[in-house]
């Protein structure tokens, strides 16, 4: 296994601006978040909002305790074989 450089890691542990950090790890993670989220709600009434609202309280949070949200991106690699009669 290894751990990967992340750019808006990196860059918070050098300079220390919370605004910074949670700002790009939302739109980090609101890739693959939002569009499970949406389909998950579909029926709310205001299904725009409450999107809005989870990922404003997410950055919040993150903002306001960094330490407690590291992110680490770690990749692991494996060697497969196919072995006769197996």
């Amino acid at each position: 296994s290894y751990e990967a450089p992340v750019s808006f890691v990196e860059q918070f542990n050098s300079t220390g601006d919370a605004d910074r950090f949670a700002q790009d790890y939302i739109e980090y993670i609101r890739a693959f978040i939002e569009p499970p989220l949406r389909v998950s709600f579909t029926e709310h009434a205001d299904l725009d909002r409450l999107v809005s609202e989870v990922f404003e309280r997410i950055e919040r949070l993150i903002r306001n305790h960094p330490d407690r949200y590291e992110y680490h991106y770690i990749g692991i690699a494996a060697l497969l074989t196919l072995c006769d009669g197996a």
